[in-house]
């Protein structure tokens, strides 16, 4: 499909008569609609190639590159899906899925349209291309113009050349081809900027320039993630913005902990506690989110008569976690946040390199500084490691998940500076290592939050029994699932740590 702006003083009907010389028109259909664009905050569904859009009684997926309809599902409910679970089973609902995930739908504007269709045919009146003419409002745009007059022109199999002449002649009367997806300017117009936001490092760093430069720009980037998390933080939109703040968050105090010599140390001093309490101020929360999540992995861990016994647990969840985020709600309404990030912002905005001059590495090249503390990291990596057997402390694996996090986190800040081939290679093969850490360390918080919970139930209420036996059960499928990751352990670092990694290791930081 191709989409043509009509020029501005031709009305849309204008062009049924502008390549008469060579085809003709047949006027079919002309309806109004409303449509409503949604996606997730960091894009997801764009990303995969599509966009969601709710008209009248229906959602419809299109495709971005063809303009295609894709999938489509009815929908008779008042309000909007907020998640891809809540659509029913078919294909629209398998196709978003995955990209969506945890993150939930958001409107991102809306348009009326007044959409008159017709068929092309050359002069035996054969339909060649089929073509609508639109009238668009667009009820939110921040910008002129309020409407667009479009043309979107869509090829029939086997009729390229008449697809290619009727372009020809829009253009001849004065049609302007559209650069991108007519979807994507609609979503612009309402000052959305689709892919503007990712929570990942997408940094561009020069080997050659001084780390004082490069540091800032990494710090500057992980500013502006957390800040863009805070409205949906305390709309409580999904759990997804916490868990970007908060990786935000650990990002900045590993980065001003680690890229040492560099910044002042009474700025980096100050800043490097900051960081940790804001951080502390996080985890409860998220960690009532990740156990809400696994609500139905639990229940399915459990016999069908035991599962109803662990309905007080999630709904004391439930009340901690409102509790637990209302605070946190408070917390970034504080003034003791607002200067915290006030005055990091102003220092980073402020900084020269005449004032990191003597910083032992300020003026050093951030690629050779990348290439030291990666691989002295990486050593502290191996040398924990190693060191692990089946009788070792669980502190000790705690402590080399601790010694990974800040490894990968390098690797991210440094990542542009590398070969994207080898970098991506071995991120994968790190990620393996950090999910089996993360998972030791979730179960272990889990049996301990349960262990707690259970302490404080009051065995003299009549449910107490069941709620027991059903959380005592799924503490022992938690544990057996402990032994079993741990078990894992020594195979999936040995695979982390072969020859092959060891060398390119070496190649690229060494």
């Amino acid at each position: 499909m191709k989409s043509f702006i009509l020029p501005d003083k031709v009305h849309p009907a204008d062009l049924t008569h502008a390549g008469q010389n060579n085809f003709l028109v047949r006027i079919e259909t002309a309806r109004q609609k409303n449509q409503k664009f949604y996606d997730t905050f960091d894009w997801r569904i764009y990303h995969a190639g599509y966009f969601l859009i709710k008209e009248e009684e229906r959602y419809v997926l299109i495709s971005s590159d063809t303009g295609e309809e894709l999938a489509a599902t009815e929908w008779r409910n008042h309000e909007h899906a907020g998640f891809w679970h809540d659509f029913p089973p078919g294909s629209l609902r398998k196709k978003i899925r995955q990209p969506a995930g945890l993150r939930a739908l958001i409107e991102l504007t809306e348009i009326s349209a007044t959409v008159q269709t017709f068929a092309i045919l050359n002069r035996d009146e054969k339909t060649v291309l089929r073509a609508c003419l639109a009238e668009i409002d667009l009820l939110r745009s921040r910008q002129e113009p309020k409407k667009l007059n479009l043309i979107l022109v869509n090829p029939i199999r086997g009729y390229g050349a008449e697809f290619t002449e009727f372009c020809r002649v829009l253009n001849q009367n004065g049609c302007r081809l559209l650069s991108k997806p007519v979807y994507e300017i609609i979503i612009e117009s309402a000052g959305k900027h689709p892919g503007d936001y990712s929570s990942k490092l997408k940094i561009e760093l020069q080997p050659d320039e001084p780390a004082s430069i490069a540091l800032p720009k990494i710090l500057s980037h992980l500013l502006s993630v957390m800040r863009c998390n805070e409205e949906g933080i305390i709309a409580d939109i999904d759990t997804e913005f916490l868990h970007d703040f908060r990786v935000a968050v650990r990002r900045t105090r590993s980065a001003i902990t680690q890229i040492r010599g560099v910044l002042p140390k009474t700025v980096t001093g100050r800043f490097k506690k900051e960081f940790s309490a804001l951080g502390k101020w996080t985890n409860r929360l998220r960690d009532l989110d990740v156990y809400l999540l696994k609500e139905k992995q639990y229940l399915t861990m459990l016999p069908a008569d035991l599962r109803p016994g662990l309905k007080p647990l999630f709904q004391s969840m439930r009340t901690q976690r409102k509790a637990e985020h209302d605070n946190f709600v408070q917390q970034l309404h504080s003034p003791a946040y607002g200067q915290i990030v006030s005055a990091w912002e102003d220092f980073l905005h402020s900084l020269k390199q005449e004032e990191t001059e003597e910083a032992e590495n300020s003026r050093k090249p951030v690629y050779e500084l990348a290439r030291e503390i990666i691989y002295k990291q990486y050593k502290k990596v191996v040398r924990d490691g190693v060191s692990i057997h089946p009788a070792t402390p669980d502190g000790e694996l705690h402590r080399l998940r601790i010694q990974c996090k800040k490894l990968r986190y390098l690797l991210e800040f440094f990542t542009s500076l590398f070969p994207a081939e080898d970098m991506a290679g071995l991120i994968k093969h790190f990620k393996k290592l950090q999910d089996n850490l993360g998972e030791l360390n979730d179960l272990s918080l889990q049996q301990q939050y349960l262990k707690e919970y259970l302490q404080q139930e009051d065995r003299r209420d009549k449910d107490a029994k069941y709620s027991c036996a059903a959380i005592g059960g799924l503490m022992a499928v938690l544990d057996n699932r402990q032994k079993q990751v741990r078990q894992n352990f020594s195979a999936i670092f040995n695979a982390f740590h072969n020859e092959e990694n060891r060398a390119l290791f070496k190649k690229l930081f060494g």
